[in-house]
């Protein structure tokens, strides 16, 4: 399960870490050009670890790692007792996260279990899942965007209209979007030739923090007029529901 980590500054700082008994990942996304190849450091009390440096991509500066366990435990670091991340520039400005929470074995022998139990998606489900966002688009009116014309782009302006997926909830449900979505009253969804692959999205500003925040990889940004248009792709599947880059 991934993990969020604040820093006592830079709001526009992504960053998430999970581990297991075989691996540790690390992916982080930061908004601060002064930053680009910035190098990132776990850190585990005055100890600290490079594991990377920040690099950038059309958007914004970019950093995704994993690591094998026995890689990190040859070099002395254990993932349970990491303290804190650091983000360090070239000019010697550094970003400190605030100290990480120690995760709590009851919890995540909990999460274990529940995983276990959760049952596969199938076929029909995933075609139920589909039909049910074409039938609830058709109540909506549809908005031309000056992007992505490939999509019929359907407003949306009840944040609890979720049409029922997970995926959308993911998104929907941040402090993040709900910032954008008060601000701008509405989001859209967008169906296109692909009837599984549908696309999100909602305009914000640059003052605000991204609202696709838990799908950064996937997110793509649109500048038209006074508003920055934030899309990212959801595939529906058999197997399960996935954020896509369009």
């Amino acid at each position: 399960m991934w993990q969020n980590v604040s820093f006592e500054k830079g709001s526009e700082i992504l960053f998430e870490y999970k581990y297991d008994d075989e691996i540790l990942c690390i992916r982080c996304r930061l908004n601060q050009a002064d930053f680009d190849g910035a190098m990132v450091y776990a850190c585990y009390g005055s100890e600290k670890f490079l594991l990377g440096t920040l690099k950038k991509d059309e958007f914004a500066l970019r950093f995704e790692k994993s690591y094998p366990m026995s890689f990190l435990r040859s070099h002395g670091i254990k993932p349970e007792a990491l303290t804190h991340f650091e983000i360090q520039s070239h000019s010697g400005d550094v970003l400190t996260s605030f100290p990480l929470k120690p995760t709590d074995p009851a919890i995540e022998r909990a999460e274990k279990i529940l995983e276990s139990m959760s049952s596969s998606p199938s076929p029909e489900d995933a075609e139920a899942h589909i039909n049910l966002v074409h039938k609830s688009v058709q109540a909506l009116s549809k908005e031309k965007l000056p992007f992505a014309s490939e999509f019929i782009w359907h407003k949306v302006d009840d944040i609890k209209q979720t049409f029922s997926l997970s995926a959308i909830e993911h998104i929907v449900f941040t402090p993040a979007f709900m910032q954008s979505f008060i601000k701008s009253g509405c989001w859209f969804l967008g169906t296109g030739n692909a009837k599984n692959v549908f696309a999100m999205c909602i305009a914000t500003d640059s003052s605000l923090p991204n609202p696709m925040q838990n799908a950064l990889d996937c997110c793509q940004s649109f500048k038209a007029e006074n508003a920055l248009y934030c899309v990212i792709g959801i595939g529906l599947y058999d197997d399960g529901q996935y954020f896509c880059r369009l």
